[in-house]
């Protein structure tokens, strides 16, 4: 066989190889949110928000801090070229979101019900789960109970952590002080104790999430 003749073999047998691998990319279907995953979606959205560690709950601060924690604990639902695909991060992107705006609007209802029906911050925590910032939610709906609610919760966290200057402990007096507020204001105050205790394993690691995206963003 000539030189010429082994080139030209050569090249049909890569052409063949290329149409294989053509049918195989275009068989594969193209990401979507499995029932497993989105279940997880659900959770750890949920869990952001309920985060005391969260500085915004609307935007892409939240968003962002879901996606995070999916790529850290559920890569395996996501591929491995979720990437460099442009359609997955997109997809990806529109269910988190959607899923936050179900989880805002369950809490922004409870929390107006505890309001309605006088119940202690303590009912509340326990209801929604312990360790959030509803002392600070409670506030804000008492004026601005509309459909910039979380808008103005935003603005109010910023506020703090601002006046703050980022340093944790400020925070968590500002905190302390909005719930003494609340206490005075709603239910009976039998001088309950609210145990901080230890969060569980989830939330600890969604906790350490949010936190070093905050670092990230604020060493950037």
């Amino acid at each position: 066989m000539t030189s010429v003749a082994r080139e030209a073999e050569l090249f049909i047998a890569m052409c063949a190889l290329d149409n294989k691998l053509d049918k195989i990319v275009a068989a594969i279907p193209p990401f979507a949110v499995n029932p497993a995953l989105m279940e997880n979606i659900k959770s750890y959205s949920i869990s952001v928000l309920l985060s005391s560690k969260l500085g915004a709950y609307k935007g892409i601060v939240p968003r962002d801090h879901v996606i995070a924690i999916i790529k850290k604990h559920q890569q395996r639902h996501l591929g491995n070229d979720f990437d460099r695909d442009h359609h997955a991060q997109k997809e990806l992107k529109t269910v988190v979101n959607y899923e936050l705006t179900q989880a805002r609007s369950d809490l922004k209802k409870e929390i107006h019900k505890s309001m309605v029906d006088n119940s202690t911050i303590f009912s509340l925590a326990t209801k929604v789960v312990a360790g959030t910032q509803c002392s600070v939610t409670r506030k804000v709906m008492v004026t601005h109970n509309n459909t910039k609610y979380w808008d103005h919760i935003d603005a109010r966290l910023k506020m703090i952590r601002d006046t703050a200057g980022g340093d944790q402990k400020k925070i968590d007096k500002a905190f302390t002080t909005y719930l003494q507020t609340d206490r005075k204001t709603y239910g009976i105050d039998t001088g309950y104790k609210i145990d901080e205790g230890s969060d569980d394993h989830l939330q600890q690691s969604i906790d350490t999430v949010i936190m070093g995206d905050n670092m990230a963003v604020t060493s950037s």
